[in-house]
């Protein structure tokens, strides 16, 4: 590796390299809404190192920053993906360990690894875990495990097929339209400062 120069100059070259990759991802532009890319587009100088984080914190939170600002992490980020899995996880969670009450720990642990082993198996997975447990599953166990798992599979594929969604569609439509309506007709029903 070479030298840094050490000249007011070199410093300065290599602090504004450092500020260019520091704001890389921030909106080019001068309505950006930050200052330092607006004072690259408008040639001013009104970005004030000044009233950053102090050194000593940016030295601290910098190796988690560029891990979670490298390109190949946010490439993954680009394919607009839902988090309707992440949803769906957490509404299992919840169900079996609802928010408004108190629980502990081992509450909650045993409500997320349910979830888990639900989501990735269907509920008909608790009969391994029964067994895992030495309690023996009855006939009439096993029997409400896969009826819920096959209720829960047509539910999903109901909702999945085109005329399905079609529907929903034309029902978010018609509800806009309604409410639009509704809105008009009635006026302006609150304006502030006005009575």
């Amino acid at each position: 590796m070479g030298q840094i120069n050490t000249t007011p100059l070199g410093t300065q070259r290599v602090k504004a390299q450092d500020l260019a990759k520091q704001h890389r991802f921030c909106p080019p532009g001068e309505s950006s809404w930050c200052k330092w890319q607006q004072d690259q587009a408008s040639g001013t100088a009104t970005y004030k190192k000044d009233e950053c984080l102090p050194e000593i914190f940016l030295e601290l939170l910098r190796p988690t920053f560029m891990t979670l600002s490298e390109t190949k992490l946010l490439e993954r980020c680009v394919h607009g993906t839902t988090q309707n899995r992440n949803e769906c996880i957490n509404s299992l969670v919840w169900v079996r360990c609802p928010k408004h009450k108190h629980h502990g720990v081992k509450v909650i642990r045993c409500a997320a690894t349910s979830a888990v082993l639900h989501f990735h198996g269907g509920a008909a997975s608790r009969e391994k875990v029964m067994e895992r447990l030495s309690i023996p599953a009855g006939k009439f166990t096993s029997r409400a495990l896969l009826a819920r798992d096959r209720k829960r599979l047509q539910k999903s594929d109901l909702q999945a097929s085109r005329k399905q969604k079609k529907r929903r569609q034309s029902e978010q439509l018609r509800r806009t339209r309604r409410e639009e309506a509704l809105r008009e007709a009635e006026g302006v029903t609150y304006e502030a400062g006005a009575f």
